[in-house]
């Protein structure tokens, strides 16, 4: 047997846990979105303004404390990726979130802390718009979730590629 030199890429990585805004069963999308260098009165306005005036997104907005900014999550809403990108961009999303969705289809945050800063991500404030509607069974899940990665320490993972 001959011993080989080859060095493995490992990959350090902070996504263990993490939700997808592709609904499977409608093939739209909830409306998740990542924000840094944003206060949440900011974003508070701009969800009244774009998402509530403008596009007629009805239920409930969870703004959720980030690491790093604020996530902001509805459940109650499921819009074709054409209008979802288009809202992202108008919200002032993070760029790289911008571009992920436009890159893959779809959104994706974090649920798991990150090594870092070792926060799990947490609710600070959940807004209602004027409209009434319903939250996805999704949402059940998501906040369970949440509630494991809170409950429990996580170990770093190294992924090889």
């Amino acid at each position: 047997m001959r011993k080989t030199n080859r060095k493995k890429n490992f990959v350090d990585t902070d996504l263990l846990i993490g939700i997808c805004s592709l609904d499977p069963e409608t093939g739209k999308h909830f409306f998740l979105a990542d924000f840094d260098d944003v206060t949440e009165e900011e974003l508070m306005d701009r969800v009244g303004k774009i998402l509530v005036s403008k596009y007629q997104l009805k239920g409930k907005f969870y703004l959720i404390k980030s690491g790093k900014g604020l996530h902001l999550i509805s459940f109650s809403n499921l819009l074709d990726l054409k209008t979802y990108v288009k809202i992202l961009k108008e919200m002032k999303a993070d760029e790289k979130f911008i571009f992920w969705v436009k890159k893959v289809k779809y959104g994706i945050l974090r649920l798991s802390r990150r090594s870092s800063h070792r926060k799990v991500p947490k609710i600070s404030k959940i807004l209602l718009s004027p409209y009434p509607a319903e939250d996805s069974d999704i949402k059940y899940w998501y906040f369970v979730l949440l509630n494991l990665e809170e409950a429990y320490d996580t170990q770093r993972v190294i992924v090889c590629a």
